[in-house]
């Protein structure tokens, strides 16, 4: 398979280009083993998948931010992820749910 070359790659940085979604090979269990560090930042990232538990006891640096994430709740998959150190969601367009 041609990802488990990448089995010992420990950062991963895409930022500023044009994804519209997590890298779905990304999320594969066995792939990208070793990844501690995920750069995802200025991407047109929407939403975050509950498949990003599968880098829950690697991953230590997550930026996510100048995405497009509009819902707080979306986090809710980040904060599964128990070796985060450091994690940035800035420049999102977090929006507030109000109540009619």
């Amino acid at each position: 398979d041609f990802f488990q070359n990448f089995s010992k790659l420990s950062t991963f940085n895409f930022s500023v280009n044009s994804l519209s979604s997590f890298p779905d090979v990304l999320l594969t269990e066995n792939n990208f083993k070793s990844l501690t560090i995920l750069d995802l930042y200025g991407n047109n990232i929407r939403n975050i998948p509950k498949a990003i538990e599968n880098l829950s006891n690697q991953l230590i640096e997550l930026n996510i931010g100048a995405n497009h994430l509009e819902e707080v709740e979306e986090l809710v998959q980040v904060f599964k992820l128990t070796k985060l150190e450091r994690l940035n969601i800035s420049g999102n367009g977090w929006s507030k749910k109000t109540e009619a």
